[in-house]
């Protein structure tokens, strides 16, 4: 598979507790992204839902389905929560 290029991102991440007093811890992330010939795609767009604030805390809201034909696995799925 031929790559278009390659994008290098870094960047520090702090946390907190918000204690008294506070304690906090600190990490640098890495990501490398390698674009591909294909962009990937969306399918069965739109996608729309209307969610009720009585919903349950880390209840699935929806769920998407997508494909990018440059990878081995074509379709991928997940749930919003």
């Amino acid at each position: 598979m031929k790559y278009v290029f390659t994008l290098h991102l870094q960047f520090n991440v702090m946390a907190s507790d918000g204690a008294d007093p506070e304690k906090t811890a600190t990490t640098v992330i890495y990501i490398r992204v390698q674009r591909d010939l294909r962009a990937p795609r969306f399918e069965s767009l739109p996608y729309a839902r209307t969610i009720l604030e009585t919903l349950d805390v880390g209840a699935s809201v929806f769920t998407f389905r997508g494909r990018d034909d440059d990878k081995l696995v074509g379709t991928y799925c997940t749930s919003i929560m």
